[in-house]
Protein backbone atom coordinates (compact mmCIF):
# COMPACT_ATOMS: atom_id res chain seq x y z
CA UNK A 1 0.00 0.00 0.00
CA UNK A 2 1.29 3.30 -0.79
CA UNK A 3 -0.23 6.64 0.42
CA UNK A 4 0.92 10.01 -1.05
CA UNK A 5 -0.65 13.12 0.64
CA UNK A 6 -0.36 15.43 -2.42
CA UNK A 7 1.72 17.66 -1.39
CA UNK A 8 4.25 19.29 0.47
CA UNK A 9 4.42 18.97 4.23
CA UNK A 10 6.78 20.47 7.00
CA UNK A 11 8.63 18.39 9.65
CA UNK A 12 6.84 16.56 12.53
CA UNK A 13 3.23 16.44 10.47
CA UNK A 14 1.18 14.31 12.07
CA UNK A 15 -1.05 12.21 9.85
CA UNK A 16 -4.00 9.74 10.59
CA UNK A 17 -3.90 6.38 8.76
CA UNK A 18 -7.42 4.76 8.57
CA UNK A 19 -7.70 1.77 6.60
CA UNK A 20 -11.59 0.36 5.75
CA UNK A 21 -12.72 -3.60 5.10
CA UNK A 22 -10.05 -5.26 6.82
CA UNK A 23 -10.63 -8.95 7.44
CA UNK A 24 -9.60 -11.39 9.39
CA UNK A 25 -7.91 -14.44 7.56
CA UNK A 26 -9.77 -17.62 7.18
CA UNK A 27 -7.11 -19.55 9.54
CA UNK A 28 -5.59 -18.99 12.80
CA UNK A 29 -2.03 -18.38 12.87
CA UNK A 30 0.93 -15.83 12.81
CA UNK A 31 0.87 -13.32 9.89
CA UNK A 32 3.38 -11.28 8.67
CA UNK A 33 5.56 -8.62 9.33
CA UNK A 34 5.20 -4.87 7.81
CA UNK A 35 7.30 -2.41 6.64
CA UNK A 36 7.15 1.03 7.17
CA UNK A 37 8.86 3.43 5.14
CA UNK A 38 8.40 7.06 4.69
CA UNK A 39 10.02 8.71 1.68
CA UNK A 40 10.89 11.94 0.15
CA UNK A 41 10.01 13.23 -3.05
CA UNK A 42 12.15 11.85 -4.82
CA UNK A 43 11.44 8.62 -3.26
CA UNK A 44 14.79 8.22 -1.21
CA UNK A 45 13.97 6.79 1.93
CA UNK A 46 13.82 9.03 5.17
CA UNK A 47 12.90 6.64 7.96
CA UNK A 48 12.27 2.94 8.46
CA UNK A 49 11.26 0.18 10.87
CA UNK A 50 9.35 -3.22 10.73
CA UNK A 51 6.42 -3.73 12.69
CA UNK A 52 5.99 -7.38 14.74
CA UNK A 53 3.65 -10.04 12.72
CA UNK A 54 0.11 -10.20 14.10
CA UNK A 55 -0.91 -13.65 15.91
CA UNK A 56 -5.19 -14.63 14.93
CA UNK A 57 -5.95 -16.74 17.57
CA UNK A 58 -9.68 -17.26 16.78
CA UNK A 59 -11.20 -17.68 12.95
CA UNK A 60 -14.93 -16.32 14.95
CA UNK A 61 -15.69 -13.25 16.06
CA UNK A 62 -15.16 -12.48 19.76
CA UNK A 63 -18.83 -11.29 20.17
CA UNK A 64 -22.20 -11.66 19.07
CA UNK A 65 -25.37 -9.63 17.89
CA UNK A 66 -28.65 -10.76 18.41
CA UNK A 67 -31.89 -9.14 17.53
CA UNK A 68 -34.82 -8.62 19.25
Amino acid sequence: MTINTGSATSASTQFALTILNLVNPVTVGTYGTFLIETQDENNAVIDQGVGNAVDVVSDTYGYEVSKV
